[in-house]
């Protein structure tokens, strides 16, 4: 598998926000905070870097196919460090992540091929 820069840019930017966020907010925030800091990651901004990810994924898909899947396991060990160690609910969240990462990139890939030919 040929790898190059940008993939390991980006696979470095999600473990940033997959397992940096979660830590920094737990670390830096109270009791009461911290359930505001999870509402925010886990319905806005894990999403949206999911869907960012699958996006750049698929303009080269052949190369980059494993992002999601790196995006959706980096939440999982960011989840389990900075909230509840084994708590399988996180799976769930991990789940419809690597789902909107996978459609975010075949959706990516496809408008790529489809602009190639015409």
């Amino acid at each position: 598998m040929k790898t190059n820069k940008s993939f390991w840019l980006c696979l470095g930017a999600t473990a940033a926000v997959m397992l940096l966020l979660p830590w920094i907010g737990h670390a830096f925030s109270g009791p009461t905070d911290l359930m505001g800091l999870a509402w925010l990651l886990f319905f806005a901004v894990d999403p949206l870097w999911a869907a960012a990810v699958g996006i750049f994924a698929g303009i080269r898909i052949k190369e980059r196919w494993s992002l999601p899947f790196f995006c959706a396991l980096l939440y999982v060990l960011g989840a389990w460090i900075s909230f509840a160690m084994g708590e399988m609910d996180f799976f769930l969240y991990a789940g419809a992540y690597l789902l909107i990462s996978l459609l975010f990139m075949l959706v990516s890939a496809w408008i790529r091929k489809k602009s190639a030919k015409g």
